[in-house]
This record gives C-alpha cells, sequence and structure tokens, in this order.
C-alpha cells in the first residue's frame, strides 16, 4: 500500500457544504483522495462542488457512514490521529508534528507500516469532535498557530495536517515517483532514495516480526477463561497491538487491564 492508499480524511458532522468541498481541493493539493463523511449535516451541493473546484471527483468517490464505528466496520481499522484545540477531561492534545517525530523514535512504528491505514479525524466547524470520537483515536493532536487565533478555517486545517504529515514521512515513501516528484521539498544536500534502495527497504520490513507466536498467546488467554470471539477489542488482539506495537486505544487498555486482574485472581486462588 502506497502513502497515498494508506491516508484517509475523516470529516465527522461538518456543517458547511462549501467547506467539505474545500477539504477536497486540499487533499488533492496534497495527492490524497481517500474522503470519509461521518454523519454529515449538510449536502453535496452546488456550494460543495463549487469549493472543490478541480477535485470534484473526490466528493464524488466520498464514503458516508453514519458513525465511526460503522466506518471501521467497513474499512478496517488503522492508525487515527484525532485533531481538537480544546483540552479537556479526555483530551490533552500534542502538537502534531512533535507526536509524528515521537512516533518515528519508536522501535517498531506503526507510523511506517506499509499495510497500516492512516486516518485524520476532524469534528465539526462549531464545537469539534465529541468525547466519543475522541475516545477512539490514538492520539489526540493540535496544529501549531503562531497568532492568537488558533481556531482554523477545516479546510486549512485538513492541508496543513496532510502537509505536516506527507513532510514527515516524505523520506519513508515506497512510490519511486512520488519520491522524484517531492524532491523539491528536500534540503539540497538530501538525495531521494533510489527505487532500489526503497525495494530492498521493504522487503526488510516484510521479514520484520510484528507479533508474538499467537498459538502461545491463544493458550494463554484461553487457560485464563478468555472468549477470543469476534469482538471489537478482544484479548488476543490487544496483545499483539499493546505489547508489539506500543498504539493502544482507551478501550484496549482497559481489555489489558482486565487481563492482568483476571490473571491475579486465578493465582490467588491457586494451591
Amino acid at each position: 500500500m502506497d502513502l497515498d492508499a494508506r491516508l484517509r480524511v475523516i470529516l465527522c458532522r461538518p456543517i458547511y457544504p462549501r467547506n467539505v468541498g474545500m477539504c477536497a481541493r486540499a487533499m488533492a493539493n496534497m495527492g490524497v483522495s481517500r474522503l470519509v463523511l461521518i454523519a454529515p449535516q449538510c449536502g453535496l451541493t452546488e456550494d460543495a462542488k463549487q469549493g472543490a473546484t478541480k477535485a470534484q471527483a473526490i466528493l464524488s468517490e466520498a464514503g458516508v457512514y453514519p458513525s465511526l464505528a460503522a466506518f471501521e466496520a467497513s474499512e478496517g481499522e488503522g492508525l487515527r490521529f484525532a485533531f481538537s484545540g480544546r483540552a479537556g477531561k479526555l483530551r490533552a492534545p500534542e502538537r502534531f508534528d512533535l507526536k509524528l517525530d515521537a512516533l518515528k523514535a519508536q522501535r517498531k512504528p506503526l507510523l511506517f507500516d506499509l499495510s497500516v491505514p492512516l486516518q485524520l479525524v476532524f469534528g465539526p466547524e462549531d464545537h469539534g469532535l465529541d468525547d466519543e470520537e475522541i475516545k477512539s483515536a490514538h492520539h489526540v493532536c493540535a496544529l501549531p498557530t503562531f497568532g492568537d487565533f488558533f481556531s482554523m478555517n477545516l479546510s486549512h486545517a485538513v492541508l496543513l495536517a496532510l502537509y505536516t504529515l506527507r513532510a514527515k514521512l516524505l523520506a519513508e515513501t515506497e512510490d519511486p515517483m512520488a519520491a522524484a516528484r517531492d524532491s523539491r521539498l528536500q534540503p539540497m544536500n538530501q538525495r531521494p532514495k533510489s527505487a532500489g534502495e526503497i525495494e530492498k527497504e521493504r522487503r526488510r520490513a516484510r521479514r520484520a516480526p510484528r507479533y508474538f507466536p499467537e498459538e502461545t498467546l491463544k493458550s494463554w488467554l484461553e487457560t485464563l477463561g478468555f472468549e477470543l470471539g469476534d469482538r471489537r477489542a478482544n484479548a488476543l488482539r490487544t496483545l499483539n497491538r499493546v505489547l508489539l506495537e506500543n498504539e493502544p486505544t482507551p478501550e484496549e487498555l482497559r481489555v489489558l487491564e482486565a487481563i492482568v486482574r483476571q490473571t491475579v485472581r486465578k493465582l490467588r486462588r491457586q494451591p
């Protein structure tokens, strides 16, 4: 999966058609085509098409879902970044560029796993994302501003977030043509990677193990009495993600706590 295919822009409950269209235009500027609308409060009217200008294909192919859960059930999970300019009980936004630097420094960052979609989630223009939408994200981020007025137009936020992400991942792209096209954004002394170098890195990434032996985990969890059904965040999936990928959601942290507590209870009952 190349970088363009990995990226998803998700607009939750957008209010104004022109803003949706302008988001599509910003996506086209950044070479991203997958737009998802969650419970939109407006239609894709002529105003939206005018805002999109020549990016109307992104509008016509946008996915529409009633909730983030419905989107995830249809299109699968991914590494999810929620954007918020407000702090609160469930949100302590970290600056997006600094968060990406921290994730890049991890031993095996999901950020560079070519099989993992990257989802950028934005809230409606009036009040932003709600608590449930924030809770579903792996990371809550804010975009930097240098003036006293920190609130951005939705399309400006989408453009800045996409540019920041693409700039950070540019050296890791698997698309040689994209690397050549974007080389003008690199420092003069930084040589773009060749197609051969990129292919070697892809092969190395495919050989790298990502999970503990699944049968070992299954045996341990079943012995402890956990059901390994097809639930949204079951114990086996949680261990695979938390122990090796280091990108747990709040729900997965609760599952991990249940595993630990049940282990302690069973061990205390042993003779």
